[in-house]
């Protein structure tokens, strides 16, 4: 692994030399970040200034902005420990202007990203064709579209990313991790388990404090007069009711143009509906899930960044604790330091 800086213009710097250790953490639904500790020489404190971006080559197409590098001095030695977060963290920057609304989960992040980008040095990529039909109904209004997407990525599934091509051309991604967890598919590759020698450490924990599985969403208007809906993932089997207060979901809207233009629009009461519904999805996503996974990965007969990437859907055996479950790799940290280790969040699909 090497790691590169780049001036914000993209003209490469330098190389950090003299590294201690570095954590570069990747996230499906959401920015992920990097921490550095190394030598406090010179050279690194030259290069290592923020707003200036970082790039993993074990991980080129993603880069991380350098947010604050602090120094610490003991009269013996000098260290430098650097902060940053993937650009996808320029997103926090950026207001929904009046309201967005959508009928289709990944076209609407796409089009949340594209129509509030004012200056970001990046662009919003075409939606891949397989997520066109991505239907979830939705409508953010001023808050931060890192928020935004973020929220519709938790309720739809899918991820999101900032890449870069070649020249370093940053572009908003929406994407769908590889379901490989099916044996005999031509996406299997096979799957996370202490039989396989691939789990290196698990922590698994069952939790049903707070975990929900239908949602009592309430929208605009008062007393029994309030619109009312629910989201249901019990499945028919025993409930497990959350209130989500959604009063702030309009039915009346001001939606914004590609050209940033404005128009007033009336959302039918069945359109009305579908939006409640899904920011009562979005809640239950929060709450769903009464297992969590994480675990340290071998890099023996699966590889990450071969065999299977972030977002992608494998089985888990752990036959010592009797489970057997399909999980998505939510986030994964590559840690560096004697040696490399990666550790991951894996988030058990139902």
């Amino acid at each position: 692994m090497s790691l590169y800086v780049y001036s914000p213009a993209k003209e490469r710097l330098g190389e950090v030399r003299g590294i201690t250790s570095l954590q570069w953490l990747e996230e499906y639904q959401g920015a992920g970040e990097a921490k550095l500790a190394c030598g406090a020489t010179a050279a690194n404190r030259a290069l290592l200034l923020p707003g200036n971006l970082l790039q993993n080559t074990d991980r080129p197409q993603l880069l991380a902005l350098i947010q604050s590098v602090e120094v610490d001095d003991n009269a013996k030695t000098a260290k430098l420990t650097v902060r940053a977060k993937t650009t996808a963290c320029r997103l926090a920057g950026r207001v929904v202007y009046y309201t967005e609304s959508y009928t289709h989960a990944g076209q609407g992040m796409r089009d949340i990203a594209a129509h509030n980008l004012r200056g970001l040095p990046l662009s919003a990529a075409a939606l891949p064709a397989d997520l066109v039909d991505t239907a979830l109904a939705g409508q953010v209004s001023w808050g931060s579209v890192l928020d935004a997407v973020e929220e519709i990525a938790a309720a739809s599934g899918l991820g999101f990313r900032v890449a870069v091509d070649a020249d370093l051309a940053e572009s908003f991604e929406v994407y769908r991790g590889v379901d490989r967890s099916v044996p005999g598919s031509p996406a299997y590759v096979g799957f996370f388990g202490d039989d396989a020698g691939n789990l290196a450490s698990i922590q698994i924990r069952e939790d049903v404090s707070g975990c929900a599985n239908v949602a009592i969403v309430c929208g605009q208007g008062e007393g029994a007069d309030r619109r009312m809906v629910e989201a249901d993932l019990s499945g028919g089997g025993a409930r497990r009711e959350l209130y989500v207060d959604a009063r702030d979901l309009a039915q009346k809207v001001s939606e914004t143009s590609v050209d940033g233009g404005t128009a007033e629009k009336t959302l039918t009461d069945a359109e009305y509906d579908a939006l409640l519904r899904a920011r009562g999805l979005a809640k239950l996503a929060e709450a769903a899930g009464a297992l969590s996974i994480k675990a340290q990965l071998a890099q023996t007969m699966l590889l990450f960044g071969r065999d299977y990437e972030l977002g992608d859907i494998l089985p888990l055996r752990a036959a010592k604790y009797g489970v057997s479950v399909k999980v998505r790799v939510a986030k994964v940290k590559l840690v560096y330091e004697k040696t490399k280790t990666i550790e991951a969040t894996l988030e058990v699909i139902p």
